[in-house]
C-alpha cells in the first residue's frame, strides 16, 4: 500500500487537474480530441456529458451513495445494502 502522503499528492494533482479541465473546456477538448483521434465535435460532447460529474474534493453526496449502494442490490451483486462506511474513507482529501 502505498504511504498516506503519497495518496494525497496524487489526489491533489488530480483535482488540480480536474479544476484545470473545467476552467479550461476548449483547450481540453483540443487536447482530448488529438489524443483519442477524433473528430472535435465528439471531443467536445464527451466533454460536455463528463466534465460536470467529476469532482472536485472528491467527497461524494450521501445521497449518490446510497443510490450506489442499492444499485449493488438492484443488479444482483449484494443480497443487502452495503454499510458504505465501511467502503469509502475521506482520510485522504484535502482538509474543507
Amino acid at each position: 500500500m502505498p504511504p498516506p502522503q503519497a495518496v494525497r499528492a496524487f489526489l491533489a494533482g488530480w483535482f488540480e487537474s480536474v479544476r484545470w479541465m473545467k476552467d479550461h473546456r476548449d483547450q481540453t477538448i483540443e487536447i482530448a480530441a488529438r489524443m483519442a483521434d477524433v473528430p472535435k465535435t465528439v471531443a467536445a460532447k464527451n466533454y460536455d456529458e463528463i466534465m460536470p460529474v467529476f469532482s472536485l474534493d472528491g467527497r461524494f453526496k450521501p445521497k449518490a451513495l446510497d443510490v450506489l449502494a442499492g444499485s449493488f442490490v438492484e443488479i444482483g451483486l449484494l443480497p443487502q445494502k452495503p454499510d458504505m462506511s465501511k467502503l469509502v474513507t475521506e482520510q485522504f482529501l484535502p482538509k474543507p
